[in-house]
């Protein structure tokens, strides 16, 4: 079990983008490093977050819309700005996939 989880973590750290998944209630399961560096986010502060809180405005009411769409249609997409814990805004391509064992 252990060696599958080292493995996981290590094939999500080699992704070269931002890379999260989460729950139907949006807590966050997994991430990897890159998603601490542009957040500048501890993990332990992740771990509290919802994936909407790294959006604001209207972009966080589209991400809104898009992830609630993804549970039903199976995935989404959205380009919207990624707010990182200092304020700053970064335009990012967001893809949202369903699970395939969730339906």
């Amino acid at each position: 079990m252990r060696d599958e989880r080292d493995f996981i973590a290590a094939l999500m750290n080699s992704v070269p983008g931002v890379l999260y998944l989460y729950d139907e209630t949006g807590q966050f399961l997994r991430w990897n490093r890159n998603f601490e560096r542009v957040t500048g986010y501890t993990e332990d502060e992740i771990k509290t977050m919802h994936p909407t809180d790294f959006f604001v405005g209207t972009d966080q009411d589209l991400v809104c819309d898009k992830i609630a769409g993804v549970f039903e249609q199976g995935a989404s997409n959205v380009e919207a700005g990624f707010r990182s814990k200092d304020g700053r805004l970064t335009p990012y391509a967001v893809l949202f996939h369903r699970h395939p064992s969730r339906g």
